[in-house]
């Protein structure tokens, strides 16, 4: 039985390794019981907030644009040259997801943070989270899977680095993909609620979400991250005011037969307009 003393009791390796066992024992044992238990355990454990922000970070690649710069070093026949190579896209290029098996331990660790409460620092979570939906909103547009295909590709012309390529660009199927988009934009909300970490988060992300969410009901959560952040740090969001304007009216239009949509995006105006007054 794990115990909250139990858990404190053990070494920073060991309760990574634990961690990983009781979410993997949570959603895949085949023993109803078992996963009950791990459940259990998952609840009773005082996991802090660093653990679970490993896992989100892990299923994150590094963005093309620094693979690129790094291959940039090396010359190459008929390439363009380093600096040319590395130099516009670098820091606009979103970053990719890692591995399929990354986004399906980090997708476990976002269904426990979405029911477990008192999981503590919030603000270490702000950053991974960050970063992993925006991988995963490129994954569901296809940009991010593009730039991983592209980037094995370059590698197996090259001179045989394609270990970094398949370990990073493994299969991510589209489902599992919007799925954990959908439970970043909740864990997002829920940051965005807590004052001391709100003003860390990434306005012009929530933006991008509301115009290329995959469907209707993530559209609906990140309106309503949009929401949350216009409520908690309203100068953030007025300093958007043209983006945010041409997201909601393009939600508007996107969702204009689905109830659920709609009343996000009614929420995000009574939030948002009041900013801009």
């Amino acid at each position: 039985c794990v115990t909250r003393g139990f858990w404190g009791g053990l070494g920073g390796s060991r309760r990574a390794g634990v961690l990983r066992a009781l979410l993997e024992a949570s959603e895949r044992d085949p023993s109803e019981p078992c996963r009950d238990a791990a459940r259990r355990a998952l609840d009773a454990a005082d996991v802090p907030a660093e653990e679970f922000a490993a896992l989100l970070a892990a299923a994150v690649a590094r963005p093309a644009a620094a693979a690129k710069a790094s291959r940039a070093k090396r010359p190459r026949r008929g390439a363009a040259a380093p600096a040319e190579e590395g130099g516009a896209g670098e820091g606009s290029e979103p970053p990719a997801l890692a591995s399929g098996e990354h986004l399906r331990l980090a997708t476990s660790a976002l269904e426990v943070l979405h029911w477990k409460g008192g999981v503590q620092p919030l603000g270490a979570l702000a950053a991974p989270a960050t970063a992993l939906a925006e991988a995963l909103l490129g994954a569901c547009s296809g940009e991010g899977e593009g730039g991983e295909e592209e980037e094995e590709e370059e590698e197996s012309e090259g001179e045989g680095e394609g270990e970094e390529g398949g370990e990073e660009g493994a299969p991510v199927g589209a489902p599992s993909a919007v799925y954990a988009l959908k439970l970043t934009l909740s864990l997002l909300q829920q940051l965005a609620r807590d004052g001391g970490v709100a003003p860390s988060l990434d306005v012009p992300l929530a933006i991008r979400c509301v115009g290329g969410a995959p469907d209707a009901q993530a559209r609906a959560s990140a309106l309503a991250l949009l929401s949350g952040l216009a409520a908690a740090v309203p100068g953030a969001v007025l300093g958007h005011v043209v983006a945010v304007g041409a997201a909601l009216s393009a939600g508007a239009t996107v969702s204009a037969d689905d109830v659920r949509s709609q009343r996000a995006l009614g929420d995000a105006l009574v939030a948002v307009v009041p900013v801009w007054l």
